[in-house]
């Protein structure tokens, strides 16, 4: 599984070029891609023989998250989801080693993401990626306990 690509879009004509190939499923459905994109973020999607099998979402650059103000060289990566058909593989891992990668060419130097307590798959692959824990907080949507982890380029 370590062939698929990691596509990005900032742009709804981008994705609606991709929308238009057939690929996008409905278990991409309840990801709300038009409204990050209008929000400007950027929409990550891996794609592996023309089936989506990860998705995922960046806010960078002068934006309050609700864990920290981002400056112009941060980013925080969120909604990800790897398409249960695939889990188990090492997708999610691999695609946030991709997704910072490619958000150091563009210069990011610091990448934030965070997990839920309860959600130890999910931490257990960013921290396999590569990112640390920095600390614990709650969430004002859901009042649920937070682990933001971060990850710095060199």
């Amino acid at each position: 599984d370590g062939d698929y690509k990691l596509t990005t879009f900032s742009f709804m004509s981008e994705y609606n070029k991709e929308l238009a190939s057939g690929r996008i499923s409905a278990w991409l459905s309840s990801f709300p891609v038009e409204q990050y994109l209008q929000d400007g973020k950027q929409v990550w999607l891996g794609i592996l023989e023309d089936h989506i099998i990860f998705h995922a979402s960046t806010n960078r650059g002068k934006k309050v998250h609700y864990f920290l103000n981002l400056q112009e060289d941060q980013a925080v990566i969120g909604r990800c989801r790897t398409n249960p058909d695939y889990c188990g593989r090492g997708i999610y891992t691999q695609s946030l080693r991709k997704i910072v990668h490619q958000l150091s060419l563009q210069g990011v130097k610091t990448a934030y993401i965070d997990c839920r307590e309860w959600n130890v798959p999910s931490r257990k692959g960013i921290e396999t990626a590569g990112f640390h824990l920095i600390g614990y907080g709650k969430d004002n949507r859901e009042q649920l306990t937070f682990h933001p982890l971060k990850k710095e380029e060199k």
